[in-house]
Order: structure tokens, then sequence, then C-alpha cells
């Protein structure tokens, strides 16, 4: 009985030699943050090349180390969304958004992510977030205006499409002339403001 109790016993430390289960292993690892960086340049040059799948395995391999590296985030996101990954897109986005909350990019990123699922009360608040940090965003005021609209809001729809238009942005031309008197009213009803 004995033996067999030694025999077991050589044979636990054994496996944890060489399958390395040592009390060593149970410490924290260090963090090696020339990988990190090595992973997140990776990461970078091969959301650019348009190799979103490995864009997104390399930079959360550095969100998993850096928990505030909100630029990573926005390209795991932006990798996210061109797979259409939209719902993965806007977590990334507002991550990215907690740790930099003034980046008119992440607003105006996940603003256009929830525009195309539909969600019109977000996007109309990125949006008008984004016009927040800048009013000359005709871009901004021409996709919150459709959010307006799909809302019901057509006054606001006119009010925005009227600054994109005084902008010269074609498209805010095209539709303030089709949609608004001249004045900015709608050429249809709707909701106030």
């Amino acid at each position: 009985m004995r033996l067999c109790l030694k025999i077991v016993c050589v044979v636990i430390m054994i496996m944890s030699y060489v399958l390395g289960w040592s009390q060593t292993t149970q410490q924290p690892k260090e963090i090696d943050y020339e990988k990190i960086e090595l992973y997140r340049e990776i990461g970078l040059s091969a959301y650019f090349e348009m190799d979103y799948e490995e864009a997104q395995r390399k930079l959360g391999y550095v969100i998993r180390y850096i928990k505030d590296d909100h630029e990573a985030y926005f390209y795991r996101a932006l990798s996210k969304a061109k797979q259409d990954n939209l719902k993965g897109a806007i977590r990334d986005f507002t991550k990215a958004i907690e740790i930099d909350g003034n980046n008119i990019d992440y607003f105006f990123k996940r603003a256009t992510a929830e525009y195309h699922l539909a969600d019109w009360d977000d996007a109309l608040n990125d949006f008008s977030k984004v016009i927040e940090l800048d009013p000359t965003n005709s871009l901004a005021h021409y996709h919150r205006a459709y959010c307006y609209q799909n809302l019901g809001n057509y006054i606001g729809a006119c009010r925005d499409l009227k600054v994109a238009a005084h902008k010269n942005f074609a498209p805010a031309v095209k539709t303030f002339k089709k949609s608004c008197n001249t004045d900015g009213t709608p050429r249809f009803k709707g909701k106030s403001n």
C-alpha cells in the first residue's frame, strides 16, 4: 500500500514538472508590453489591410491586458462593423466612449451602427453628441435629420437638413428641396420640435 502511494506521488511530481504544474505558475504572469505593442501594430495593420478577423483577434489580445486602450476598442469595433456584427461593434464603440468621451469619431461610428440597426433614438442621441462637439458637422446633421424623420419629427428633420444644406452638403441640399419649404418647415405634417 505504501509502495503504491509512493508511486502515485512520484507520478504526480513528474507530471507536475512535465506539464508545468508548479507553484510558480500560480503566480500572475508579468505583462509582456512588447508583445502587446506588437499585437496592437499587427491588429491595426490587419484592419487597414481589410483582414478584419485577424484585427479582432490581435486587438482582443491587447484589450485583455490593456483595459483602457480606447483605440484598440475602436478599431476592433470597426472590424466588427465591417463584418456586419453591428451589435458587437456598438459594445466596443461604447467601451471606447467610456474611456474617451470626447472623441467625435467614436460617437459618430456608434451612431452609424445604431442607424443601420434602425435604433433611431440611440442614433439620434449619438448624432446629437457629435453635433454638440462639432456644430459644423454636416454629415451628423444629415443623418440626425433621417433619425428625426423616422421618429416622425419632420420639423426637427427639416431643421437639420437646412443646416447641412447651408454647408453645401449635396445630399442634404437635394433632400431639403424635396422635403422642406424654403423657410425650413416640412412640406408634410409631423411632430413639432
